[in-house]
């Protein structure tokens, strides 16, 4: 109590110290504000506080539009661009156009291989109400004349096929081992594919109870990295993953079809009085026909199952053929509609183009006509007509068997029956090589047709073999030699030629190297038959001593049927070999690309070819000539007959051998022999008799209707050499 009236007794002596101290202090003050700050707030009047106020104000509102400006500039300005995009990607849309492939046609735009619009049928059976499962098969039976029940399972393998969940995550070794070890119902455990990848855990929904399903999630949980919502996220994802399945595929276009589709879509929302799911499309595409069943079907070939060429011009013009496809992109609403009244964008579809054979489809079913004939008669593994224009090399007909019909797979049973062996295959083509020494010792002038040679009375040893002819002749001239086909007399001709010459000789009429049939356009590139064979021709210095006697007469050398072909069209084109080819043109619109005859060799001479020609006209209208039944009666033919024996490989023991009574064999020749305008071959292996007598008579048949087809008469010449040679028969 006493200090507190001390304390109050101190205060009140020293209050007039305090008030002179705070005396002092507010006068230092004022002189402070004064001198430093300037002069005070409440100095300033008030009209100038607002005005500062205001240009606050307007200051921080012209820092927000300006602000504003810069955004909405580098929106519409500087990023133009890349929202315009983003934009478009969410209202356009841009739906695909397709081409049809090109068309396969003959010289004369005769259809052989064309297009038909079709229809393939998809279903989600997952998306499908269960109420309306029956409802729609029973449409889709009606509509494509299927069976019902067939269609409703395949809706339930659909909806009862094990539903594979893989989990996205990161499973190591070691917890990968825990898990397996637990043996959990529905769960897999799947070894990397690679060392540093990891291993892959697998759950099968379907497979357990959900009770069971829910317990695996939780022991898993913790082991996988993934929360139990994200594990079943994407069990669920798995669940309910969409799977379209084709119902029919290429069925032919109908508008009737989508017509029918659309009602009853109609007719389904009306029975649950909203919009139902309706998991059913139709995809429109086209599938390739060919007109013409059998005809050229080795030669035209087929697509795979991805629409793709597999063989024939179908492979060789793949790309030509194949469409370019296009889109059509227009805008649409919320909803997905189209806005009608918005432009839209179209990238047309392109077709492929056009391919036209040489080969004229009239002559084509005469050779096929005449040629199975012969198939009927003889039954021969292979057979081959084939047709050339001598004096440009197009193809005028190229018929072969076995064929297949090629808008039936069923037919397609035989792999090497479907391949265009006319220029993939080779065989040993006997007597009808004689011709190729021989005018050529006649061009160079080391024989005469008048030059005689003893042909040993039909048996010749040389090196240690036998060589024999069919007939025991003795001094025969090089024009007989020709004509009666002597296998000695031929093999003397080679010797006194040396074997460089018959190596040249073979090698100027193109043996031992593709033909490279194909499309010769002006200018290149040219495109020919990837799987041509180029014969087999061996190199001079793997000659033995029996080769000089043995390839003269067609054994021991191999080549395919137009190899031949061509070689003869050279004779028959005064010794002017031409390129052969078989497309006549390409046409991709207004753009027309065309084959250009061009020369390939000159084997001979203009005069050595006429030797010979006259000698190959003996065969065909002499008494003794091999190819007597070939013979025209209006028409001059020049032509060889060859029975080529067959060659048996070694095996079970026995030592490989010709077979004596088996043969290819064939005839070659050209017509009117004056002035040629078809030269062709017809051969047929492993038959029973000689070329003579199987294909002479097809030659025939061939060359004369066809020469009514193309209207040609006889010239006075032509006339006169036939009455003089049948009379002289």
């Amino acid at each position: 109590m006493q200090q507190r009236k001390d304390k109050i007794k101190y205060i009140s002596s020293n209050r007039g110290l305090v008030h002179s101290l705070r005396a002092s202090f507010d006068k230092y003050d004022s002189v402070t504000r004064s001198t430093v700050r300037g002069p005070s707030i409440t100095s300033i009047p008030t009209r100038n506080v607002s005005i500062i106020r205001m240009v606050l104000i307007a200051l921080f509102f012209i820092s927000c539009f300006a602000a504003l400006t810069h955004h909405i500039y580098v929106l519409q300005v500087v990023k133009h661009d890349y929202y315009e995009q983003c934009a478009a990607r969410r209202v356009r849309t841009s739906n695909p156009t397709i081409g049809y492939r090109g068309r396969i046609m003959d010289a004369n735009g005769e259809l052989l291989a064309v297009n038909f619009t079709t229809q393939s049928i998809y279903v989600e059976p997952k998306r499908i109400n269960p109420e309306d499962r029956d409802d729609i098969a029973n449409f889709l039976a009606r509509e494509l004349r299927m069976d019902a029940n067939d269609i409703s399972k395949k809706f339930q393998r659909v909806i009862d096929a094990p539903v594979e969940a893989r989990i996205a995550c990161e499973l190591s070794p070691e917890n990968a081992e825990i898990i397996s070890c637990w043996k959990l119902p529905a769960v897999e455990i799947r070894q990397p594919l690679a060392k540093d990848s990891c291993h892959e855990l697998v759950i099968y929904p379907k497979s357990s109870t959900e009770e069971e399903l829910t317990k695996t999630i939780e022991q898993l949980s913790p082991f996988v990295g993934l929360s139990m919502k994200e594990l079943k996220r994407q069990i669920s994802k798995a669940v309910n993953r969409p799977k379209e399945i084709v119902i029919k595929s290429d069925v032919e276009f109908t508008a009737q079809l989508k017509r029918d589709m659309i009602a009853f879509r109609e007719e389904l929302k009306n029975k649950h009085h909203k919009p139902t799911p309706f998991p059913v499309r139709l995809v429109e595409g086209c599938n390739r026909s060919y007109p013409q069943g059998e005809m050229l079907a080795n030669l035209i070939g087929f697509l795979d199952g991805n629409k793709k060429g597999y063989s024939g011009i179908e492979k060789m013009f793949d790309i030509e053929l194949t469409p370019r496809p296009g889109h059509v992109t227009y805008q649409r609403d919320s909803r997905g509609n189209r806005l009608m009244f918005e432009d839209s964008q179209t990238v047309p579809a392109r077709n492929g183009v056009d391919v036209y054979l040489t080969i004229q489809a009239p002559i084509q079913r005469i050779a096929e006509e005449e040629l199975a004939k012969a198939v009927d008669q003889y039954n021969p593994e292979r057979a081959y007509a084939i047709m050339m224009n001598p004096s440009t090399g197009a193809i005028l007909a190229l018929a072969q068997y076995p064929s297949f019909n090629l808008n039936d797979r069923s037919t397609f049973s035989d792999p090497t029956g479907i391949q265009n062996h006319c220029i993939t295959e080779i065989f040993e083509p006997g007597s009808i090589m004689k011709s190729i020494p021989v005018s050529y010792a006649l061009d160079k002038g080391i024989v005469s047709l008048d030059s005689k040679y003893f042909c040993e009375n039909g048996r010749w040893s040389y090196g240690g073999r036998i060589l024999r002819d069919t007939h025991n002749n003795q001094n025969l001239t090089v024009q007989d030699i020709i004509t009666v086909s002597s296998n000695i007399g031929t093999a003397k001709v080679a010797m006194d030629m040396g074997q460089e010459n018959l190596y040249k000789a073979f090698k100027a009429f193109g043996f031992g190297e593709k033909t490279h049939i194909g499309f010769i356009p002006e200018g290149g590139p040219d495109i020919s038959f990837s799987l041509e064979t180029p014969g087999a021709l061996k190199a001079l210095q793997r000659w033995d001593y029996l080769s000089i006697t043995r390839y003269p007469i067609g054994q021991g050398i191999a080549c395919s049927p137009i190899q031949l072909l061509q070689a003869y069209g050279a004779i028959a084109n005064n010794g002017t070999m031409m390129q052969p080819y078989i497309i006549d043109k390409i046409v991709d619109g207004d753009v027309v690309k065309a084959s250009v005859p061009r020369v390939k060799g000159q084997p001979l001479t203009p005069a050595g070819a006429q030797k010979l020609t006259q000698a190959l006209i003996s065969v065909v209208n002499t008494k003794e000539g091999t190819g007597k039944r070939a013979a025209m009666k209006d028409f001059t033919v020049a032509g060889k007959t060859g029975t080529g024996q067959l060659w048996t490989p070694a095996h079970d023991g026995v030592k490989g051998h010709y077979e004596e009574k088996l043969f290819t064999s064939s005839f070659v020749g050209f017509v009117p022999a004056e002035a040629p305008e078809i030269v062709m071959i017809v051969s047929t292996k492993r038959v029973k008799a000689h070329g003579g007598t199987i294909c002479g008579p097809v030659f025939k048949n061939i060359a004369e209707r066809t020469f009514d087809y193309l209207q040609i008469s006889p010239s006075v010449q032509q006339q006169t050499t036939a009455t003089t040679l049948n009379s002289a028969k």
